[in-house]
C-alpha cells in the first residue's frame, strides 16, 4: 500500500463549547482557495452541541480528536498530531478569509528564513459586525522583535502559520505555567530564541470578540501571566546584552 503524502498544511483548532459560531468557522476553513490541508480539531471536553456539529461534516480533510477538558493539553495534542509542513492556528469562533492559507503558504515558500507568519485581522462582535482592526499599520511585512514582545503580544495567534520544523527543532509547546496567556508565551519563546516571525499587512482573518471569550472570562489571570512573560523575556534580553548581569530588578507589576 502506498502511503498518502502528508498535507502541506495542518489547520489546528481546539474547541470547547463553541457551538454558536462553530459552523461559520468550519465553513470558512473548508472554503479556502488553497486545498492541500488537513483540518485537525481537538474537542476539548465540550458539553454543548460542538461535537455533533463538527461530526456532521463529511469532508475527508477534517479529523476530530476528542479528549477530556484541559485547554493546554488539547493545544499540545494539536501540535503532536499535526502532519503538515506548516501549521495554521485557528480559533473556533473566528472566520478565515478565503485566501488566507494561500497567502501564508506562498509567503513561507518564498521566505525560507522566516519561521512563522501572522496577519492583520478585522475585529468583529458576536453579531459579526466589524469593530476594529488588529495588526501592523505598514504596507509591508513587519518583523516581530523580542523587544516588541517585551511590550505586548504582537502576534495575533489565530492568524498564524508556523513551520512544523521550527516547533520540533526548539521543542516548543504550550506551557501550563502561563495558562490564559499560553499563546503569548509560545510566541515569546520562539522569538526570544531567535525565531523569525513576520506580520503580513494583509487582513486574512475575522477575529471575534465576545463576552464568552477566554480573554473576557479570564482577563485578570491573562494579565498576570502576560506580566510574567514580559518580565521573563526582558530579563533574558538584558542578560544577553550584559553578560554576568542577570537580575535587572524590574519593578513589580500591579497584577503580580
Amino acid at each position: 500500500m502506498i502511503k498518502a503524502a502528508a498535507p502541506r498544511v495542518t489547520v489546528a483548532m481546539s474547541m470547547h463549547n463553541a457551538a454558536p459560531f462553530l459552523r461559520e468557522c468550519i465553513d470558512s476553513v473548508l472554503a479556502q482557495s488553497f486545498a492541500d490541508f488537513e483540518f485537525l480539531i481537538v474537542d476539548d471536553g465540550s458539553t454543548d452541541s460542538s461535537a455533533t456539529i463538527a461530526a456532521s461534516y463529511t469532508d475527508p480533510r477534517l479529523c476530530i480528536i476528542s479528549r477530556p477538558h484541559g485547554f493546554i493539553e488539547s493545544l499540545n495534542t494539536l501540535l503532536s498530531h499535526a502532519q503538515g509542513e506548516y501549521i495554521a492556528r485557528m480559533d473556533a469562533d473566528d472566520i478565515m478569509l478565503p485566501h488566507r492559507l494561500h497567502a501564508q503558504v506562498s509567503y513561507l515558500d518564498t521566505h525560507p528564513a522566516v519561521d512563522a507568519v501572522s496577519s492583520c485581522a478585522t475585529r468583529i462582535d458576536a453579531t459579526g459586525r466589524p469593530t476594529g482592526r488588529i495588526g501592523n499599520h505598514s504596507d509591508s511585512p513587519v518583523t516581530i522583535t523580542p523587544r516588541m514582545m517585551c511590550e505586548a503580544n504582537h502576534v495575533c495567534n489565530p492568524s498564524t502559520m508556523i513551520r512544523r520544523s521550527a516547533i520540533e527543532s526548539r521543542s516548543l509547546s504550550y506551557d501550563p505555567a502561563f495558562e490564559w496567556a499560553e499563546d503569548y508565551a509560545f510566541w515569546a519563546s520562539l522569538i526570544g530564541s531567535g525565531g523569525v516571525v513576520h506580520c503580513l499587512p494583509d487582513t486574512l482573518l475575522l477575529y471575534r470578540h465576545s463576552q464568552g471569550q477566554v480573554t473576557s472570562l479570564h482577563y485578570d489571570e491573562m494579565m498576570e501571566a502576560s506580566d510574567r512573560i514580559r518580565r521573563s523575556l526582558t530579563r533574558r534580553l538584558v542578560a544577553e546584552a550584559n553578560p554576568g548581569y542577570t537580575d535587572p530588578q524590574l519593578p513589580e507589576s500591579p497584577h503580580s
